[in-house]
């Protein structure tokens, strides 16, 4: 089957690329958006004559853009279109993964490698995302085969290639330090990778083809299309390190070791919330591009989890020692940031297209330094797109964003769990402890969510029915063996089925694909059950021996 074939309708490559723009474009650089729109508007005009490599491309950027699309339910025993994109991710990681020759190896493979790792974290069926780790490192040495690990001003490239260079390079080594703290393996790029140029504080509108000489970029205060990039980097050295010493299986790390590193981090998230701040408040951005809510919120939970598994490590020991307990106040505070919603002071576009897109799929605010100032404004709904764009992803993300939501959910029920221990008293529940029932509410519904959505593990679902209802029995005082004895049958019925319904349903919507040939999602449960070893399975990487009892002995 040709690539093109899986192309959707004009319109709704329009919407998906534009989704993809305003989404993730600003958070891990990988195009020059500029050269993407003509490369987009050129297939469109022919597509027949259209390169495979420029497919590919495309493909991965709408496959992404699913993650945040409004999917209408499908008619007609037509699949949705989000089981489409596995399909799609599919057909593109066969033809990466393809046998070539060196001199097939261009920038622009390396850019699709990179979207294939995206889209891969951002798609909950199963097509190998639990493994991205494996992409990644694949990833690392193609990047390293074409130079991306050689500053640009030492390669006789021009100035936009340069500058793409930098930014595909950070944006490889962010994805790789991610999968490596998400495996719990070894990060497959070397210390002194992270001594690399920063990208330049430019808009894309800035530079083009027929730049001879890079332009002066901004200041840091001052807010660009790479601007969150370079505020991740920043923090990127210590947070390598912290994924190196939670990687490694001999020794043990010492709670002064994780004080320190942990310190450091902390420092430098603050440093990132007050730049970002001043983004929000500076004169100059008053009508201009500002960072969107969806934004500041994915780079601070791709910052911000590697505090929480690093303290994670402690916190239970605060329950014998009280020398521990800041790591179980860390542990506490970050799980309920990283859970929580975007903030509505993100600087969100103040309005809408008639369309919902340009007519080359390209999302307004990369049409320039102005994109602000179009017609047409709709403030009131501003707010509301980072928080559906933010819900989505936690309902359909899959790898390193779902395990981050699963680990701080995880950690919010051992903190719930120990305040019932210590006082369990009515009087006792205090607006803390009230905000952490919320989310644990709020994991238990996104966990049977996300089971209907397409994910294919029920684990999630039945255990944290389970710790609801498990919760709920100790505070209103009711039978506790047998409230979770009847909530887990009643959730493993539910999801058993869905993944049957998904399984009796149309061509599409339940097959998956594992090491290359299609798999029923049922099938793929079933033989889904074995232990991991890699260390990416959240629930090993926290210490539940003391409270796997409580289920069903209450403590």
């Amino acid at each position: 089957m040709l690539l093109r074939e899986y192309m959707p309708p004009r319109e709704v490559c329009d919407e998906l690329v534009r989704l993809y723009l305003r989404t993730f474009e600003s958070v891990f650089r990988v195009l020059h958006v500029p050269c993407f729109r003509r490369d987009y508007l050129r297939y469109w005009s022919n597509p027949q004559p259209a390169s495979e490599p420029l497919v590919v491309q495309l493909l991965l950027v709408m496959a992404i853009g699913t993650c945040f699309y409004q999917d209408a339910v499908a008619t007609d025993g037509a699949a949705t279109l989000r089981c489409q994109a596995t399909h799609w991710i599919h057909a593109c990681q066969v033809r990466l993964a393809a046998p070539f020759r060196k001199k097939h190896l261009s920038l622009r493979r390396v850019q699709s490698q990179c979207l294939l790792v995206i889209a891969l974290l951002t798609n909950t069926n199963a097509v190998g995302g639990d493994l991205a780790g494996i992409s990644v490192a694949s990833l690392v040495q193609s990047a390293m085969a074409v130079g991306l690990h050689i500053a640009p001003s030492q390669l006789p490239v021009s100035p936009l290639e340069a500058e793409v260079r930098r930014r595909l390079w950070v944006t490889i080594l962010e994805l790789a330090v991610q999968c490596s703290l998400d495996s719990g393996t070894h990060p497959v790029i070397p210390a002194e990778a992270l001594n690399c140029e920063f990208p330049s504080n430019l808009n894309d509108s800035q530079i083009s083809d027929s730049t001879e000489t890079l332009p002066m970029g901004h200041a840091t205060s001052t807010f660009t299309q790479s601007s969150i990039q370079c505020a991740l980097l920043r923090s990127l050295p210590i947070r390598r390190r912290i994924a190196e010493l939670l990687s490694r299986f001999q020794g043990e790390l010492s709670y002064d070791t994780a004080l320190r590193m942990g310190a450091e981090l902390t420092a430098a998230c603050r440093e990132t919330s007050k730049l970002i701040d001043s983004f929000l408040l500076s004169p100059a951005t008053a009508n201009g591009p500002r960072p969107r809510a969806f934004h500041i919120k994915i780079q601070d939970l791709l910052a911000r989890r590697f505090l929480l598994l690093l303290h994670a490590q402690f916190a239970h020991k605060a329950t014998s020692n009280v020398a521990y307990h800041f790591s179980r106040t860390m542990c506490q505070e970050c799980a309920l940031l990283l859970l929580s919603p975007p903030s509505s002071q993100g600087g969100e576009p103040t309005r809408r297209r008639k369309t919902g897109a340009g007519d080359d799929g390209s999302d307004d605010d990369y049409n320039g330094d102005n994109a602000h100032t179009d017609t047409e404004t709709n403030a009131a709904a501003a707010p509301w797109l980072s928080l559906q764009d933010f819900a989505n992803l936690q309902l359909f993300g899959g790898s390193v964003f779902n395990n981050t939501f699963l680990a701080a959910s995880l950690i919010v029920c051992a903190e719930v769990l120990q305040q019932l221990r210590e006082d369990s008293s009515p009087v006792a529940s205090s607006l803390s402890r009230r905000e952490l029932l919320h989310a644990l509410e709020h994991a238990t519904s996104l966990t049977r969510r996300r089971v209907r959505a397409g994910e294919t593990s029920v684990k999630a679902a039945a255990f944290f029915a389970c710790m609801h209802a498990c919760i709920s029995a100790r505070r209103t005082l009711l039978q506790h063996a047998l409230v979770v004895a009847d909530t887990v049958r009643t959730a493993l019925a539910e999801c058993c089925a869905v993944l049957e319904a998904r399984l009796r349903g149309p061509i599409g919507s339940g097959v998956v694909y594992v090491d290359g040939s299609a798999t029923s999602s049922v099938e793929q449960q079933l033989g889904d059950s074995g232990p991991s070893l890699d260390g990416s399975d959240p629930w090993d990487a926290l210490p539940w021996e003391d409270d796997v009892g409580f289920l069903y002995q209450g403590a």
